[in-house]
This record gives structure tokens, sequence and C-alpha cells, in this order.
């Protein structure tokens, strides 16, 4: 019994692609340009930056994690109990 669901994509998908390749590289080329004008700004902006990103993903997968636990009823600690206790 499975059920198969089709998944249509937006008409306009191509030209938010292109759009969006666009900017990024605009982006490219103006960090490109920070990086050449002052490394020492660039690095430190770049950090920054990491750090943000890194901190959304991470906390995105303690909160899909918890979201796990909660559905299947166990708790996060349950998986290092032994089978007998």
């Amino acid at each position: 019994m499975s059920a198969q669901v089709t998944y249509n994509p937006p008409a306009d998908i191509d030209a938010r692609r292109s759009r969006s390749l666009v900017i990024g590289v605009g982006a490219l080329v103006l960090c490109a340009v920070g990086f050449f004008i002052n490394r020492d700004q660039f690095f430190r902006a770049w950090l920054i930056g990491y750090m943000l990103w890194l901190g959304v993903a991470l906390g995105s997968m303690g909160v899909c994690g918890r979201r796990r636990a909660a559905r299947c009823h166990c708790s996060p600690s349950s998986s290092f109990r032994s089978p007998s206790g």
C-alpha cells in the first residue's frame, strides 16, 4: 500500500534559478573586491558569517533531533541505555 505523490515545481523555477545565480555571482565578486581592499576586515566578516550560518545549521539539527525523539516516544539519552535496562 504505497501512495505516489508527484511534485510539480512552480512554473517560474528557471527564472528564479537564473536570478539566484546572478545574485550569487555578484556577491562573490563583492567578496573578492573586499578581500583585495582590506583582508583583515574580510576575514573577520567571513568568520562572523560562517559562525552565524553554522549556528543556524546546528540549531536546526537540534530541533529536528528533538522532534524525532518526541515522535518516537524516546528520550535523547535512551539510545545510550543497555537493552536489558
